[in-house]
């Protein structure tokens, strides 16, 4: 690789203990290790704090919120704390493959455009109980056709395909992009469209996360 690319992973929290130990794990063995992760506690009631300051890790860092926000601008704040060039979010019931950052930072360096956003497949997953009352894995992988690339602003008017747990987004484009905080529903899909009209968008043919549902 040509550059150690500074990662910022912004976590946020709120009431999220049930799956937030498999969340932080799946950073933590990222075979790419040039990251920090930045935990922003919305003012949890349940165990999420006591979970995150008990792995003592180096790279994590903890801030608890001065008031409990939307989740849109939970995100603006967070992002305030990073350090990195680029952002990734981690929801805390979510899933990155041990190779995401890896594969996602290798295409950085080697881009030629000015790239924004970088994404991949997903695979989404949910356990439940079928007929049998036995438990069983239901799961699909999105997009599941090849994935745009470049100028994707026309696609994305007809809808958001970009998984959100997937995303790389270069720091600046978000900055240049505004404050999509203010959108209280999807504001992620707000953020993608204002960051393709600007930059150029790259997806990886891979699934490098899971998203629970």
């Amino acid at each position: 690789m040509k550059k150690k690319i500074l990662v910022s992973i912004i976590v946020n929290c709120f009431n999220g203990e049930r799956f937030l130990g498999e969340a932080l794990e799946s950073v933590i063995n990222q075979t790419y290790q040039n990251w920090e992760l930045i935990f922003w506690d919305n003012q949890s009631s349940d165990n999420s704090s006591a979970i995150i300051k008990s792995y003592k890790h180096p790279k994590f860092h903890y801030f608890y919120a001065p008031t409990h926000t939307n989740l849109g601008k939970a995100r603006e704040l967070a992002l305030k704390k990073t350090n990195g060039d680029w952002i990734g979010f981690l929801d805390c019931d979510d899933i990155w493959l041990p190779d995401k950052l890896h594969n996602q930072v290798s295409v950085i360096n080697s881009f030629k455009g000015n790239l924004g956003l970088i994404y991949s497949k997903c695979e989404f997953f949910r356990y439940r109980y079928n007929f049998y009352k036995k438990v069983i894995r239901e799961s699909s992988i999105k997009p599941c056709k090849d994935l745009p690339i470049f100028k994707v602003s026309k696609e994305l008017y007809l809808g958001n395909f970009i998984p959100f747990p997937s995303v790389l987004y270069k720091k600046d484009a978000i900055i240049k992009a505004g404050k999509f905080s203010q959108y209280k529903f999807s504001p992620d899909y707000f953020l993608n469209l204002a960051v393709s009209l600007n930059y150029d968008v790259f997806g990886i043919n891979k699934v490098l996360c899971l998203y629970r549902f």
